[in-house]
């Protein structure tokens, strides 16, 4: 939600054209003030931009960033005061645009003076200067119909415009136009600054940052994978535009689909069902046809859609107070999961008051029977009726907004887990005095477990492993039976072989890894131990296998690197080319993980890799490989139990904690199948 440039006194326009303290008499106007009245006290203020020091002290290195302009922006001051002021007595889309833009640009500069580094890592070093164009030159605004624009808001490098949807303009807040005209300035910057379209929503990220919002890693990690290019048609020319989605989702990796039904505070008894996206946009979008199709999908319940919520039938999983009290009937729903192909583009529809075959049967149904879409440009005046919460948390409104809605965003609460999309913020829609968001149920939704959105390349198909958290005993005598093996030992079966892996304890405490193999027989293959792979004085045990179906795979681990390194797994790791899986690293005592590549055919040990956290001090914490999946490139999925901080790529630990968990902490790690590189990390909740 965009922070209003005028009411706050640090971290606001006024400090970056102004360049000093915010009078006291204007920080300490009541919200109740208008913004054109403390628009027009600013404009009074303008001439003390003499004032050295404080220059220096708010803007540093921006100062002739500001310098320049400043009075353009005096002007644009003026402008904005006139336009809003039109804007209060007109519905125009072009006023609505005209003092959308101002308030866009002022925040924009605003967050140039206060965060130029932040603008430069996200875009490059060249989009600083180019901040200034935007208070001078203007970019092209068009407003086309959002049947045609499918979106709030795009951008087009071929016309150097951006487009915003004439109908949805029509019925937004200045403020909310603004957030969506930051995020297609961030992708005009981007354009001109980079010869290649950075990789993500640059323009998302951008937003968040002028707007200063708070967004989890997982979401920022879904950023900047997500593609937001898409095709748009218009006056008889194809643009390919980045643009601001509409409530259009995408199954991620997993290929599985999960919706919770939370909360039920609607009086209306109504269905949510989920449709398949390709080639919808030939029925003509919001058309009667096109409600027929969407509802034929979700009748399917095949990979064409299904219906996931029946309030019809079923209540809510939990009955709370969000403004009003739980409307739930019947049993409570039960958690709706769906296989789907990773990729395909799906998107809600609710039918407010009915069911989705009463709605297949009667497209033209109106009223309480007309659906209401996750994809604005299917609804009414291009109308939002899907908000987002938090990252996995929705909330649909079943009254047509366009039609007297009481916008309390709380009739259905669902979860949504397997894919990745955006809807509008719950508060830039919600009527503030419907505002349930602080409520003890409503504070509720934001404590709701989520389970982490990894990256997609961090997201791997299941292979043959078995894993244990503490070592079973295993003897290295050749003359063992397989059937006198404990049958708490991991195993798995390889090219003919079943092989297992353990521990055993030559002398006193000191434990070395063991793995065995037999043929399908049963009769006895090898056994490796000791010299074969570790044999100095640390503890080494053997915990775990995987065979991605090329290349056997073994965990082991280790609570020292001490010692004779022709002793140990180091002799292995040499050639590694990220520098932290070569050794134990610093310190002595937790125990961290090696992986190391294994001969299914003679128990050989290849390339190996360290596997370990870090501590405050620099030495080495313990960390505990839990499972081996791989990628759609092949590589190596490798999930751990990080006790304290986790490592980035580069061996140096994530920075900020943003998470109430104690360790240890979920981590991931992407390396090479040859175990010599480090290509990807991620630490839910550290950034």
């Amino acid at each position: 939600m965009m922070t209003s440039a005028w009411t706050s006194a640090e971290g606001t326009l006024l400090e970056a054209v102004i360049v000093g303290p915010v009078p006291g008499d204007l920080a300490s106007l009541p919200d109740s003030v208008q913004r054109p009245a403390v628009g027009q006290q600013v404009l009074d203020w303008l001439p003390n931009l003499d004032r050295p020091d404080e220059i220096d002290h708010w803007v540093g290195p921006t100062l002739p960033l500001l310098r320049s302009t400043a009075p353009v922006v005096d002007d644009n001051l003026t402008q904005f005061v006139e336009a809003e002021t039109a804007t209060a007595g007109s519905s125009t889309v072009s006023d609505r645009i005209a003092a959308a833009w101002q308030l866009a640009v002022q925040d924009i500069l605003a967050t140039a003076a206060q965060q130029p580094d932040e603008i430069a890592a996200l875009l490059g070093d060249d989009a600083l200067p180019l901040v200034q164009t935007l208070a001078i030159h203007p970019l092209n605004v068009e407003p086309v119909p959002i049947a045609a624009l499918m979106a709030k808001g795009a951008y087009a490098q071929a016309t150097e415009t951006i487009y915003l949807a004439e109908e949805w303009v029509a019925g937004q807040s200045v403020e909310t136009i603004a957030a969506v005209l930051i995020e297609e300035m961030g992708h005009w910057l981007d354009d001109r600054v980079n010869a290649v379209d950075t990789v993500g929503d640059e323009g998302a990220l951008f937003a968040t940052l002028v707007q200063g919002q708070r967004i989890s890693v997982a979401e920022r990690l879904i950023l900047q994978t997500e593609d937001d290019g898409a095709v748009f048609v218009w006056q008889g020319q194809t643009l390919v535009v980045e643009q601001s989605g509409l409530g259009e989702f995408t199954v991620d990796a997993s290929g599985q689909v999960s919706i919770n039904f939370v909360f039920d505070n609607g009086a209306y008894a109504g269905e949510l069902a989920v449709f398949e996206l390709t080639g919808m946009d030939a029925f003509g979008v919001g058309s009667a046809a096109y409600i027929q199709e969407a509802a034929r999908r979700a009748l399917s319940n095949t990979d064409e859609g299904s219906v996931v919520i029946s309030d019809v039938t079923e209540g809510a999983q939990r009955s709370g107070n969000l403004g009003e009290p739980n409307q739930g009937l019947g049993v409570a729903a039960v958690t709706r999961t769906r296989a789907w192909t990773a990729g395909t583009r799906f998107a809600f529809m609710l039918v407010p008051n009915g069911t989705v075959q009463t709605v297949f049967n009667n497209p033209n149904g109106g009223g309480s029977l007309r659906p209401l879409f996750s994809l604005a440009a299917a609804n009414p005046s291009g109308a939002d009726h899907l908000a987002q919460v938090t990252q996995n948390v929705f909330t649909l409104e079943d009254l047509r907004v366009d039609q007297g809605s009481d916008r309390d965003f709380n009739d259905i609460v669902f979860t949504l887990q397997g894919a990745t999309g955006q809807a509008v913020d719950i508060r830039t829609v919600i009527a503030p005095e419907a505002d349930w968001l602080t409520t003890p149920d409503g504070q509720s939704l934001f404590n709701l477990v989520e389970t982490p959105k990894l990256p997609p390349n961090l997201v791997g198909t299941a292979v043959t492993a078995d894993f244990v958290r503490n070592s079973v005993t295993l003897s290295d005598d050749p003359g063992l039976a397989e059937g006198d093996i404990p049958a708490t030992v991991p195993r798995i079966e390889v090219n003919g072989k079943r092989i297992y892996i353990g521990e055993k304890n030559p002398s006193g405490n000191n434990k070395n890894p063991v793995i065995r193999a037999y043929n399908t027989d049963g009769s006895f293959a090898w056994v490796r131990s000791d010299a074969d792979y570790e044999d100095g004085e640390p503890d080494g045990t053997g915990i775990g296998l995987a065979w991605t179906g090329t290349q056997l795979y073994a965990v082991f681990t280790v609570d020292g690197g001490d010692g004779d390194l022709n002793q140990d797994f180091r002799r292995n790791a040499g050639s590694a080319e990220t520098s932290w899986l070569r050794s134990y690293g610093s310190g002595g005592g937790p125990k961290v993980s090696v992986l190391g590549i294994i001969n299914p055919d003679t128990g050989e040990l290849g390339q190996t890799a360290f596997l370990t956290a870090i501590l405050s001090n620099g030495n080495t914490n313990s960390l505990l490989v839990t499972n081996i999946t791989t990628n759609a490139t092949g590589n190596l999925v490798v999930t751990a139990d990080s006790f304290f901080t986790p490592r980035q790529v580069s061996g140096q630990p994530f920075q900020n904690k943003v998470t109430t968990d104690s360790s240890p902490f979920t981590y991931t790690v992407e390396l090479t199948p040859d175990l010599k590189r480090v290509v990807s990390t991620f630490a839910d909740g550290w950034t």
